[in-house]
């Protein structure tokens, strides 16, 4: 299980900018794929300032994006699930190369791991899918995740 911060995993991969109005749909693609080239893992990623105020919490298969309200960091967001988790923290991932987010995952007792590091992990694990589970048993995202993502991000921009 990993917990992601959003954007700050989007600043180490190459092939997504932060300056695209759609990189955080790029990335929840991008995890979703990890995820089933590996058939096992789970992601949640959080972002602060990105979709519409309407949209706080939407599902891609095993992962979940989180976005959080302007007012509140990624930072905080992490932490106060962190202590909700509690024991369980301990079964999470947490990926940020923000100082800040790896202390709090520390002394929850969960593991750590560089949005960079992690980036190269997402990629070996995606362009090696033969020792992992076939990639084309499922869609990267249903038709009615592609239609949520159009309406969430392109309802605005006309």
């Amino acid at each position: 299980k990993y917990m992601v911060d959003g954007h700050n995993l989007i600043g180490s991969i190459p092939d997504i900018s932060l300056d695209d109005p759609d990189d955080e749909e790029k990335l929840i693609r991008r995890l979703k794929q990890f995820c089933l080239a590996s058939a096992k893992h789970r992601v949640e990623v959080y972002f602060d300032r990105a979709a519409p105020a309407s949209a706080r919490k939407m599902n891609a298969g095993p992962v979940t994006a989180y976005f959080v309200k302007a007012d509140i960091l990624v930072d905080a967001a992490i932490e106060d699930r962190l202590r909700k988790l509690k024991q369980s923290a301990k079964e999470w991932t947490v990926v940020s190369s923000d100082g800040r987010v790896q202390n709090s995952a520390r002394e929850a007792h969960a593991k750590v791991i560089s949005s960079q590091d992690f980036a190269g992990l997402m990629a070996q694990t995606i362009l090696n899918p033969a020792r992992n589970a076939p990639l084309d048993q499922d869609p990267l995202l249903s038709e009615d995740e592609v239609e949520e993502w159009r309406r969430l991000f392109h309802s605005g921009r006309e």
